[in-house]
């Protein structure tokens, strides 16, 4: 339980947007069209969380880029320890045999056997035997059996950083280098992944998960290397007004056609349902928990960690979301647009979001929008007060949010990246929502 002190210095970034997407697909549901959800009794456009994340992790040619180098960077894939590790081990030269002897007991550490203390989450579930196998619908079956370290390929996709993949694969070779036997190679993997400094070390590399997994979390079945939970949350776009949907039908012609007076034939004939939306955004950055996964520290010791980098991160995501925007059709779509108007706010006590502005449909325009957004935040700080540092960007004219200073969007940033580097002066500036207000004369 965290005291009074330790709560007010847990801090929290949350972001608020709103940005106009017409005649576009951000994001398919199963039957190819735009998703959707129920809200205050009306239809309205979506687009996932996971979406979203999706674009900005993948935004690589972005000035914000979060990745600046492949070493910083994760890998997804249930074919890492074999494409990463096994196969270059071979390529260069190893015995394919020692290599398997050798890379069991690591593979063992990093993801342990079904039936194992740390992948068994009840008594009563039983033990899987197929974890780590060839799955039946796997849908690059021969990928695999053309590879003799086909039985290191699993079911479910892991991620892993690219560091600690470089990582194990240098022990592995230093066993290698060392064993003149697969037998001789099993005993030494073996001593080494028991040795409590290979844990260490491992968990020591700078960034070991990767600066995506750090930012966005990930998940483990092993010790080996841990489970991260993500320092940011992140909310389902939504139309901010009633769903506004068009069907698209398109065709294809045939133009070799076997017609002889030379007319055109239609190769294919379908459709597509696009949308025209104001969505509203809405995400939280948990400070003490993005400094926790960078930094290694836990989250009351942030005065150790260096708090650079934490920074660096907020004003990158910052510039992302209200920049990158997901999009299903984009080629087909041009669905390119930057936020019309960005809220932040950094405290200690409390998350909200703002859909409840929304509960009622608004006008189909930004403006509507960024109206609906005041009188709900107005609401909130006549009940509870302001207990936030605000800021906001807008490309409305005459806009005014309550208790907001009104900066460009690279001062929004770069003010939030410098109150999460001074840390302590963050924490002093905001108010003590345990304070008794005063009594009116």
């Amino acid at each position: 339980m965290l005291d009074h002190q330790q709560r007010r210095e847990a801090l929290k970034i949350q972001l608020h947007w709103l940005v106009s997407h017409p005649c576009a697909l951000l994001n398919r549901d199963t039957s190819g069209g735009p998703k959707t959800i129920t809200y205050g009794g009306v239809e309205r456009t979506r687009a996932s969380s996971a979406c979203q994340k999706r674009a900005w992790r993948e935004a690589g040619d972005h000035p914000f880029a979060l990745v600046a180098d492949e070493n910083s960077d994760t890998l997804t894939s249930r074919r890492a320890v074999r494409v990463r590790i096994a196969e270059p081990l071979a390529e260069a030269g190893y015995d394919v045999a020692t290599i398997k002897a050798a890379l069991w007991p690591f593979n063992n550490a990093l993801f342990p056997p079904a039936g194992t203390k740390t992948t068994r989450k009840k008594k009563s579930e039983p033990a899987r035997d197929d974890v780590g196998t060839t799955s039946t619908n796997d849908p690059l079956p021969a990928a695999r059996t053309e590879s003799p370290f086909k039985e290191f390929d699993r079911n479910e996709p892991v991620v892993l950083g690219v560091s600690e993949i470089n990582y194990i694969r240098e022990i592995v070779t230093e066993v290698l280098d060392q064993a003149s036997s697969p037998e001789k190679a099993a005993a030494l993997a073996a001593a080494r992944v028991q040795d409590k400094a290979f844990a260490r070390n491992l968990k020591a590399i700078p960034q070991a998960c990767g600066l995506l997994s750090a930012v966005f979390g990930r998940f483990t079945l092993g010790e080996m290397v841990s489970r991260m939970d993500s320092a940011v949350h992140v909310a389902h776009l939504m139309g901010t007004h009633q769903a506004q949907v068009e069907d698209d039908p398109f065709s294809v012609l045939e133009q070799l056609t076997d017609r002889g007076d030379g007319a055109r034939q239609t190769g294919l004939l379908s459709e597509a349902r696009l949308t025209s939306t104001v969505f509203y955004g809405y995400a939280v950055i948990d400070v003490g928990k993005l400094i926790e996964n960078l930094s290694g520290l836990p989250r009351t010791e942030w005065r150790e960690a260096d708090l650079e980098l934490a920074g660096e991160v907020v004003e990158r995501l910052v510039h992302l979301i209200a920049t990158v925007s997901p999009a299903a059709r984009k080629t087909g779509t041009a669905a390119h647009a930057e936020a019309a108007v960005v809220i932040a706010e950094i405290g200690s006590y409390r998350n909200r979001s703002l859909h409840g502005a929304f509960e009622t449909p608004c006008g189909p325009t930004v403006r509507d929008s960024l109206d609906a957004i005041c009188e709900q935040m107005a609401l909130s700080d006549q009940m509870y007060g302001q207990q936030e540092l605000r800021w906001a960007a807008s490309q409305v004219r005459g806009t005014a949010v309550p208790g907001a200073n009104l900066v460009p969007l690279g001062t929004l940033a770069a003010e939030l990246g410098e109150r999460v580097r001074d840390h302590a002066g963050t924490v002093a500036a905001l108010p003590d929502p345990r304070a008794r207000p005063a009594r009116a004369a």
